[in-house]
């Protein structure tokens, strides 16, 4: 818990940017259509503007990926995306192992 505290304090004092995010995006709450063309997000009631990270952890780490597997999630996540990730994909496993 103390690493918990500490880490969260240090992270806090970084800037980032914040938008809607749904702040409760689990594997469990993404629903994909059998030909994969289309995705719902449902349980929408924890939404708030924040930093989208957490709604990328959340989502990466319900499907228990290996730090491996994580890795490149997040690598893939930073070359596509325009949004960048405030954190090292590092940190983001650390956030990811200790949450």
């Amino acid at each position: 818990t103390n690493q918990w505290v500490s880490w969260l304090q240090d992270w806090s004092n970084r800037s980032m940017e914040q938008h809607w995010i749904v702040r409760d995006l689990w594997r469990e709450n993404v629903l994909v259509s059998s030909n994969l063309d289309r995705m719902w997000v449902v349980d929408l009631g924890a939404s708030r503007v924040e930093s989208p990270l957490f709604d990328f952890v959340r989502l990466v780490g319900s499907l228990h990926p290996t730090k491996e597997e994580w890795v490149r999630c997040a690598e893939q996540y930073l070359e596509l995306s325009d949004w960048k990730l405030p954190l090292s994909v590092d940190e983001l496993w650390g956030l990811h192992e200790i949450s």
